[in-house]
């Protein structure tokens, strides 16, 4: 295909025989009311301060995903593959993984996501989570929003070119005191990869944070009570936030309120 200027009319005949991009339910219908649907190539981050449910959502999604027979592949950085496991509760669904973290970097990943698409015809990729795909020299030598976003624009090409749809997992920095919620402005160390991606959601559990005084450590003492804030949607344009529960029995699993 030759570089050269040519019509809206040409370029939509060459638009229409390309395969339609395929767009999937996250297996929320209040979800899916915000977003219509996820589509191939699509950037999704999921983020939240520490301890707030995000790789507890990417999993509840995961599981959503397989009850569609869409195939998952998980890079798990930041918990390990036994813990990755034990999140599903005791009956494992079938999706894919590396056998073993060899490398961190956007390369390797881009390799592992070409092996699971052509192997296994994987889909959706979770990847838990950004900050860990940095290491102390690249930090040292360079500016870490400059890096964190560039990795987010890597990771959106990559999912253009494989059609692929990426869940990228991501911390906020700490809120400040009075803020009630963390937004997509408080993404840490990066306004980059608030800009790259098709869809920002927060998760935010209900709780107080409380001191245990024996140990002297902070703990949480949450009710199960969740709130998904939609704080950018490429698809609709529509945010808010929907309400959900974290259903016990299940360990992991959310059902609507």
């Amino acid at each position: 295909m030759s570089d050269r200027i040519i019509s809206s009319k040409e370029l939509k005949e060459e638009l229409d025989k390309l395969p339609k991009q395929a767009g999937f339910s996250t297996g929320y219908k209040n979800l899916d009311s915000f977003l219509r649907e996820i589509r191939e190539g699509d950037l999704n981050i999921i983020t939240g301060t520490t301890g707030e449910g995000k790789t507890s959502f990417a999993v509840s999604l995961t599981k959503n995903f397989i009850e569609q027979n869409i195939n998952c592949l998980w890079f798990s950085f930041e918990i390990s593959s036994q813990e990755l496991m034990e999140r599903f509760g005791a009956e494992v669904p079938v999706f894919y993984l590396p056998r073993l973290i060899t490398s961190k970097s956007a390369e390797r990943i881009n390799r592992k996501i070409e092996e699971g698409v052509k192997k296994y015809q994987t889909k959706i990729i979770f990847i838990d989570h950004l900050h860990y795909l940095t290491d102390d020299v690249s930090v040292r030598n360079r500016n870490l929003p400059e890096i964190l976003g560039n990795l987010c624009r890597q990771f959106k090409m990559i999912a253009r070119k494989h059609r692929i749809i990426i869940f990228l997992l991501a911390h906020t920095r700490k809120l400040k005191s009075g803020r009630n919620r963390p937004t997509i402005e408080d993404l840490k160390d990066s306004s980059g990869v608030g800009q790259e991606c098709d869809t920002c959601l927060i998760v935010q559990r209900k709780g107080k944070r409380r001191s245990n005084k024996i140990d002297d450590e902070e703990n949480f003492d949450f009710s199960t009570d969740v709130r998904i804030w939609i704080d950018k949607n490429r698809r609709t344009g529509k945010l808010g936030a929907i309400d959900m529960i974290f259903d016990t029995e299940k360990l992991i699993h959310l059902e609507y309120e």
